[in-house]
């Protein structure tokens, strides 16, 4: 497999370098990892990059995070009940990397 471009959008900063932290580390994944702490930084990047898996916190509207063209969108939320629309998939926030990584590429 192709080695993709994995976008991760958190305010929470800490929160979003240690997941691509976490995930950059694994031998396993054919991703290259971004973290930007704001859309405006995502949109920057998708004009000379593809994002293929965009993973952006719910505090973003879907009418925010629909701007991103990307294959896939997994929206980190505080619960399973986030406003999502029917392209994105939940994935709750504060759960181990491993099973945020296992959900993401289970859909992807």
């Amino acid at each position: 497999m192709n080695e993709r471009n994995l976008v991760i959008c958190d305010r929470e900063i800490r929160y979003a370098t240690g997941l691509g932290e976490n995930i950059s580390s694994r031998d396993d994944l054919a991703v290259k990892v971004y973290v930007c702490s704001s859309l405006d930084k995502v949109v920057e990047l998708s004009e000379s990059k593809p994002i293929h898996l965009f993973v952006v916190e719910e505090g973003y509207t879907y009418d925010e995070r629909s701007q991103i063209d990307a294959e896939q969108v997994f929206v980190l939320g505080r619960d399973r009940d986030a406003d999502l629309g029917e392209e994105e998939c939940p994935i709750w926030k504060y759960q181990c990397a491993d099973e945020i990584i296992r959900e993401i590429f289970e859909v992807y």
